[in-house]
This record gives structure tokens, sequence and C-alpha cells, in this order.
């Protein structure tokens, strides 16, 4: 389930924010932040499996729209046109053609250096994410570079200008070195996926990243790197609808960045398991029959997608709590609730909660426990438990 390709170019507003989620995946008691900020994270070395980002022997050339993810790899290993970065951007003040533009507010955009190629200055604007790129010569003339990465195919128009600016498109130049794969792989097969086109955001004291700095590194290819980091944070629930949190369970926030070799963060999804409709169960469960049932991590509050840019790790919850309760493709177990599970009745109380909220009848809680509301996950080569919801039956169901 690769992340779908986004054409970089048509609009300042395309590529979501790094830092700042909508309304449809945000914490409660975090800021505009898809990570909560109320502790430093640390690293966890004993928990950090490395990606397989191999890459192939062959040279790549030109743009390839279809191109697999070993192609990219390789090309991020081995950059063949000619970029080189910056260790950090370098900020400078708005190009006089930008004066006026009511997209390049300046109140909200800035502008940096990333990096050179073949004597031009590669520069570009940033809201949040690196919106926008351009190519400065040592004159003072300026290209758009509309579709910077590899596989983005080129538009083929001509006479074609950024804004009201007289800047001209240039489809020709690319980079290898922005040519992502759609996701990395980890040794368990679980993917790390990624918008292949996002350039990320700065680490700038605004953005939580910047904040985060003790993650571990569990990989590098052609400049980039994997870092891996674990956040402590709270029983969200227990926030939003006062219920009372199990006694000696602990959370942590857990997610996955890319760290680029200009010196930005781009999120990375962690996706064990795609939804509770493609575990092959081997309990009784209602997830076939209830179309309205989908994957949530066990903090996620909101009424819209889960992003998987966050997962929880949940520490007390003893594994006699759980039991096998099917298989993901990949072969790990996803285990079910035990009654005993000291999740489920707080878990229970806030789902019915969410249904008073709406005027609707909660299930019982064996039908709760059984359908199932939530489930477990061991993270491959660890003994660190994810749990999930089952959005359908969850503080979720007011939406």
């Amino acid at each position: 389930m690769g992340a779908s390709l986004l054409r970089v170019g048509a609009s300042a507003a395309m590529i979501a924010a790094l830092v700042t989620l909508s309304a449809c995946s945000s914490h409660p008691s975090a800021s505009a932040s898809s990570h909560p900020t109320v502790t430093h994270p640390t690293a966890t070395a004993s928990a950090a499996p490395s990606p397989t980002a191999t890459s192939t022997a062959a040279v790549f050339a030109g743009r390839n729209a279809s191109m697999t993810d070993d192609e990219a790899l390789a090309r991020l290993a081995s950059p063949k046109t000619g970029e080189t970065w910056f260790s950090n951007p370098r900020p400078i003040g708005a190009p006089s053609w930008a004066a006026g533009n009511p997209n390049l507010d300046p109140s909200t955009i800035s502008w940096f250096e990333f990096g050179m190629r073949a004597g031009n200055t590669i520069v570009g604007y940033v809201d949040q994410n690196i919106q926008e790129l351009f190519e400065r010569s040592q004159g003072g003339t300026w290209q758009w570079i509309g579709a910077p990465s590899a596989r983005q195919p080129a538009t083929g128009a001509s006479g074609v200008t950024f804004g009201s600016a007289e800047v001209p498109l240039n489809e020709t130049i690319y980079y290898d070195s922005l040519t992502l794969p759609s996701r990395f792989t980890l040794p368990s097969g679980e993917p790390l996926e990624v918008h292949e086109n996002d350039k990320g955001g700065l680490a700038n004291p605004g953005y939580t990243v910047a904040n985060q700095p003790t993650g571990t590194t569990v990989d590098s290819l052609g400049g980039y790197s994997i870092i891996r980091y674990t956040t402590p944070v709270t029983f969200v629930w227990a926030e939003v609808y006062s219920v009372t949190a199990p006694a000696g369970v602990t959370y942590q926030d857990l997610y996955y960045m890319l760290r680029s070799p200009y010196g930005t963060y781009i999120p990375l999804f962690y996706d064990p398991f795609p939804g509770l409709d493609a575990v092959t169960w081997s309990v009784p469960t209602s997830i076939a029959s209830d179309g309205s049932s989908y994957l949530a991590d066990l903090n996620d509050i909101s009424c819209g997608m889960w992003e998987k840019d966050h997962n929880t790790i949940v520490v007390g919850v003893p594994a006699a709590e759980w039991k096998v309760g099917g298989k993901t493709s990949l072969g790990q177990s996803v285990y079910v609730p035990t009654s005993s599970n000291r999740l489920l009745q707080p878990l229970y109380d806030s789902y019915a909660a969410a249904k008073s909220k709406a005027g609707q009848p909660a299930a019982s809680l064996d039908a709760f426990r059984t359908a199932p509301a939530f489930v477990g996950y061991v993270i491959p080569g660890t003994s660190q438990w994810l749990a999930y919801l089952n959005g359908a039956y969850s503080g979720r169901a007011w939406c």
C-alpha cells in the first residue's frame, strides 16, 4: 500500500504539513502537532529494526513515472544528476519577483537555499513543508523546477511560468536524490510508507521534531537517515471522557522520520498491517459482518482517517491478558483481549460515553471485547506491544 504520487508545483498548499495535522488526526492534549510535545523522546536502541534499503548496481537515467522502489533506492544510493546539498537550509530573503504574489505572503512563507547543481543554487520556499523548488543562476536568472523527482512525469507544457512572475517552468531538470521510494521495508517485511514527492519540513524551533533530537538512527542511504522516535504520552480517553485510566500502564508514541540530506524531516508511516479486514482471524469476530469496522491507533481520537504517522506502545499490560486472535499477511500474530485485560473497561467506558453522546445504544461489554474492539501487536524482534482500536467500537463512535 504505497503512498500516492503527488504532483509538486500546482499549488502552494498541496503537500500536507509535516507537523500541523488536520482535525481528522490530532491528539486532544497536544498542540497542532502530529506528535505530543509533553516530553522529549528517548532513544531505544534495542527496539530499532533496520530497513532493507539495499539498491542495485544498475544505472538509471531520465524520468520514469512507473519506476519501482528498487530503482528509486538505487538513485538515492548513487545520484547521477549532479546536485549537492547543504547540510542545513540557509535562510535568505524573498526574491524580488515574489513581491505582491498573494500566495507568497512573507508572513507565512520563508525562503531557503538548499544546495547546488551545475553552478546554480537550489532555492525553495517553505510553508511548514517545502512547497516549490527553483534554481538561481550565478547571474540571477531563475527557473522553476516543477517536477524535481525523477518519478514525476513531465507535463510537456511550454510557455508556463510560476504564478504571475516571469519564472519559466523547467521540466528537464530533476534530482535523483529527491526520487524517494513509496516505502522502505523493515527486516520483518513491515513497510515504512512515505509520500515519495514530499520534501519535508524544516527542523526549526516551532516544529516538534526540532525538540526531539534523541531518536535512534536505524538506517542510512544516500544522505538520508531513518530515525525512530518514542515519546511518553498519556491515555487520551481519560482526558476526553473522564474514564479511569488503567493503573500501572504507561504509553509511548512511536514514529519514524526520514531526515533528508538537505536538513528537512519527512514522516514515515509505520504500517504493520493495513486493517482489521486484512487479518486472517482464528477466533470468532464481527469484522466480516460489520462494514463499519476500521483500524485506528489506540490514542487517535479523531473522526477522520488515522494517518499511521504515530503508533502507541503500551507498557504494563501482561501478555496473559491477550490471546492470539489471528495472523497478518506476514505471519505476525494479532492479539485480542481476554476478559481480564486492563484496557478493556476504560476503553469500553469511553465507547459507551461516545454512544450516549450520539444518542445510540452501546453494545454489551462481551460483544465489545469479542468484536474485537481493540487488538494488540508485538513489534517483531522486540517485546514491545502496540495497541490498536476498532474505530467502530471506540470513543470515536460519536463521529
